[in-house]
């Protein structure tokens, strides 16, 4: 499954998704569902305070 990070302009309505993904999280990754379409996995390191 090949997705990318878009750079959307301010007035776009999508293409936001993986972007903000990308900022947070230390690591991602997509496939495809078993449902059809894409599925975007991701870790956020210390989220939650141990």
């Amino acid at each position: 499954m090949n997705v990318r990070v878009r750079h959307p302009e301010a007035n776009d309505a999508h293409g936001r998704g993986l972007l903000l993904v990308d900022s947070i999280a230390d690591s991602w990754r997509s496939g495809p569902s078993r449902h059809g379409g894409t599925v975007v996995s991701f870790v956020v390191a210390d989220a939650w305070p141990a």
